[in-house]
């Protein structure tokens, strides 16, 4: 197996298996899209309303974040997996 192209704190973020790339979060997430998945599960009441709390304008920025990481690896990915340098 190929290195893997983004590792942060946490763990491995992006990788690479031959000719095919992979990401381990979910940039696609915006505030609505939890809250729809979040309903959609079986949860209890009580979880599910922590859950939905938790959906704050801080975390909904940090997701963001999320976004332009996989922004990031699409472009390189669309490069064969070469970054550029500044």
């Amino acid at each position: 197996m190929q290195p893997s192209v983004a590792v942060v704190d946490t763990g491995v973020q992006a990788f690479r298996v031959g000719d095919s790339d992979g990401v381990q979060f979910h940039p696609e997430y915006d505030r609505e899209t939890a809250a729809w998945v979040i309903r959609g599960k079986e949860f209890d009441p009580e979880r599910e309303t922590a859950l939905l709390a938790e959906l704050t304008d801080d975390t909904v920025a940090a997701a963001a974040q999320a976004s332009l990481v996989f922004d990031n690896f699409v472009e390189i990915a669309a490069r064969g997996g070469r970054a550029t340098t500044a």
